[in-house]
């Protein structure tokens, strides 16, 4: 687990040879996780491996977000997903 200053990140992903990135301008960081082995969650043995959870986030408290009752915000969320040249 871990967050990284970041409106935008990228996966390399040389298994299926593609670039995955994803851009949020309206947050401030990218949170990157992977649950772990925790036989709650629906993989196969050893599926988790090969896990990997990229979000946007305002989690800290200099970046949060209050959203009061009746009131709305709107986070952007852009993903491509493109092949890598060799």
């Amino acid at each position: 687990k871990g967050v990284a200053a970041a409106t935008s990140a990228a996966i390399e992903d040389a298994g299926w040879n593609r670039r995955i990135e994803i851009r949020s301008p309206q947050t401030k960081k990218m949170m990157y996780w992977n649950c772990g082995k925790d036989p709650r969650k629906e993989f196969s043995d050893g599926e988790w491996r090969r896990f990997l959870c990229l979000e946007p986030a305002n989690n800290l408290a200099a970046d949060a977000l209050t959203v009061q009752p009746g009131e709305t915000a709107e986070l952007a969320l852009s993903i491509n997903v493109a092949r890598m040249i060799p």
